[in-house]
């Protein structure tokens, strides 16, 4: 969690306003100076493009069904499953979410995100922060 928070602050310093032209913007050497992977670096690039072109709309997303949401975030080089389970979690808040990647399936559905989150409270990671900026 340390060094995923270390990373954050050093990407958020360099990417000023946070957004996904701003983060284009941004040469790789310095992203990756900030702590990202190669791999990270590509996903994110590829993530803020999406964003940028029009062709991922989060708007449209945060109203959409979870398994919408997982289709097309999945469709992202570099984004799967449970990094689309994270966003859908964290940034989006929903009150009955639950990732199979992070946790069993309870037998009610009511506390599937109250589970999920207090057994990967740390989870909000850079690649699912950069996604939608910020996690409630």
């Amino acid at each position: 969690v340390a060094s995923a928070n270390a990373i954050w602050a050093r990407l958020e310093v360099r990417v000023q306003p946070f957004s996904a032209a701003s983060l284009l913007a941004v040469p790789e050497a310095e992203m990756r100076a900030a702590g990202l992977s190669a791999v990270k670096t590509a996903t994110l690039r590829r993530l803020a493009e999406a964003i940028g072109s029009g062709d991922l709309d989060l708007d449209a997303l945060s109203d959409a069904p979870e398994t919408a949401i997982h289709e097309r975030l999945t469709e992202i080089k570099g984004i799967g499953p449970w990094t689309a389970d994270i966003y859908v979690l964290f940034c989006l808040g929903r009150p009955d979410a639950w990732s199979p990647c992070l946790s069993p399936p309870l037998p009610w559905r009511a506390s599937q995100s109250i589970s999920s989150l207090s057994r990967c409270h740390h989870s909000c990671l850079v690649g699912s922060l950069a996604i939608h900026g910020t996690c409630p």
